[in-house]
């Protein structure tokens, strides 16, 4: 299934404590939480990278629910759909901040087409086990419902069924 054409008409984030990836020392300083001996991990990084110098994005020092909620409080714009994208954050989140967010979320949603897609999923206690993704995979949701499962460090990603 082929996606539809879409355009994009503003992007932006927030982070408690922002990097400039547009800068050598933004780039040096993501790049050291990488172990050395991960290639494909610093292969993806490098593409990231690439792309965020080509298509730099605002990033605003705030926490996310104080974003969200300026963001949403828009007005909004006839004809596009707002998409809130969160990846393995929730979990550093005290329990208000959540359910901060989920509240503009669900508030938002009243007044606009609003699509909420997250991967989120606390890493497994190491163990002897092993690492199932299946098990312990975080899991991308649209709007609540499972699509995928996948490493917390990258691929793969697997369907759910």
């Amino acid at each position: 299934m082929r996606p539809l054409d879409l355009t994009i008409v503003r992007r932006g984030g927030c982070d408690l404590d922002p990097v400039d990836v547009t800068t050598q020392e933004g780039r040096i300083y993501l790049t050291s939480f990488v172990w050395p001996w991960q290639l494909e991990r610093h292969a993806r990084l490098a593409a990231a990278l690439a792309v965020a110098q080509a298509h730099p994005v605002r990033v605003d020092r705030a926490p996310a629910s104080e974003w969200v909620a300026g963001q949403l409080n828009r007005p909004p714009t006839p004809g596009v759909l707002t998409i809130v994208w969160e990846s393995i954050t929730r979990q550093y989140w005290p329990a208000h901040e959540s359910a901060d967010v989920d509240a503009h979320l669900a508030e938002a949603r009243r007044r606009m087409p609003l699509a909420h897609l997250s991967m989120e999923g606390v890493p497994p206690r190491q163990g002897t086990d092993g690492y199932d993704i299946r098990r312990d995979g975080p899991v991308l949701r649209l709007d609540g419902e499972p699509l995928a499962r996948s490493h917390h460090h990258g691929p793969p990603v697997l369907l759910e069924t």
